[in-house]
């Protein structure tokens, strides 16, 4: 009896430690990580910032997907951290998962983080019928840019879909992508989301970027991966309201060191360096004039491969002398338009400059 009480015994102990190990695996007890969350790979590839944080960051931040996906209120984190750590991943996965556009920028905050209380702008009712339409709209460019093979061309396109889509216009969804890809609005977070989202619907690498403009006002635009190099997008400012339904591309696929004007923020992950210039529109389709004599030929030329109701062509120049060659001409107007003039049946003739970009844009028609 001694015995076989004695093996109960240790038996007993030997559950009550197994026991213990699951549940401390488990998370149950003290917050601890069961097992270290993960986006799926093929997700977690199409996301440059989540692939920069530490693994415990990654656990965090595949823990808030999974919650804001559900539209879960009360929410226990899957390890204690401080309030700037939940603060970090909180804001990069509001800013880099546009699909949850129902997420409020409010949020809880305190010294030490257990649980929290996400808060919505939408109910999960009111929000399925706008994720919808959502959908509904992405799939329909993502299917325009389904057969183009090359990344750059697809960036492109999208790129161009969405700006002939949306105007810059504040509402009360400018700020995410019912705003720019249902109701035809939004401003630069707006644009930066909706490029974001419907590229990775393509199967494409990109991300959103905020910092400042020029003018030292908070901006927001995109870096998208091409053939292994980064490249800045911005379909904002490509949005030209001058140029009725035209698209510019003077802030597509550029290097930083023509990109200015944005001023990156020292966010959640190291922000990629864009060196390359190769899939830079002006250069990839030959807009390049390099002699200011050759702009009437040139623009002759290149209106031929326009359609639509006006003209837009949009070209760069290599050196400082050139550009001004070139503006100083258009402003004249005489030779342009005398080389434009089968182009120029309803007298519309409008032209802008990138002094910094050296970017001459001409619209006629």
């Amino acid at each position: 009896m001694q015995r076989q009480g004695k093996i109960m015994f240790v038996g007993a102990i030997a559950l009550v430690i197994l026991l213990g190990m699951l549940v401390i695996k488990s998370g149950i007890l003290g917050l601890q990580p069961a097992q270290d969350r993960k986006l799926p790979k093929e997700e977690a590839a199409l996301r440059y910032p989540y692939q920069q944080l530490s693994t415990k960051e990654q656990t965090l931040y595949a823990a808030l997907y999974e919650a804001m996906a559900a539209h879960q209120t009360t929410f226990t984190l899957p390890y204690e951290c401080t309030g700037d750590e939940y603060e970090k991943i909180y804001l990069l996965v509001r800013m880099q998962e546009p699909q949850f556009f129902y997420v409020a920028d409010t949020y809880q905050m305190a010294q030490i983080m257990t649980e929290i209380e996400l808060q919505y702008d939408e109910t999960e009712e009111e929000a399925e019928p706008m994720a919808e339409a959502i959908e509904r709209a992405a799939d329909e460019i993502a299917a325009e840019v389904a057969g183009i093979s090359d990344e750059g061309r697809k960036f492109l396109a999208i790129h161009d879909a969405i700006a002939e889509r949306c105007l810059y216009e504040k509402s009360a969804h400018s700020s995410d992508i019912y705003g720019c890809l249902v109701e035809g609005v939004a401003q630069c977070e707006g644009y930066s989301k909706a490029f974001c989202y419907v590229a990775r619907k393509a199967g494409l690498n990109v991300m959103t970027i905020t910092g400042k403009s020029e003018r030292g006002l908070g901006h927001a635009w995109n870096i998208a991966e091409i053939d292994g190099a980064y490249y800045n997008i911005d379909v904002t400012w490509d949005d030209e309201d001058n140029y009725e339904d035209a698209v510019s591309h003077r802030c597509y696929a550029m290097p930083d060191a023509r990109f200015g004007g944005h001023t990156a923020e020292e966010p959640a992950f190291k922000v990629p360096q864009c060196t390359e210039d190769k899939e830079n529109y002006y250069l990839k389709y030959g807009r390049i004039l390099n002699e200011s004599s050759q702009m009437s030929t040139k623009c002759s030329e290149w209106a031929l491969d326009q359609t639509g109701n006006n003209t837009f062509i949009e070209f760069y120049c290599p050196t400082d002398e050139i550009y001004q060659a070139v503006v100083s001409d258009v402003r004249s107007g005489s030779e342009i338009k005398k080389a434009i003039a089968e182009y120029c049946t309803k007298g519309v003739f409008q032209f802008s400059k990138d002094d910094r970009g050296r970017i001459v844009g001409i619209l006629f028609g």
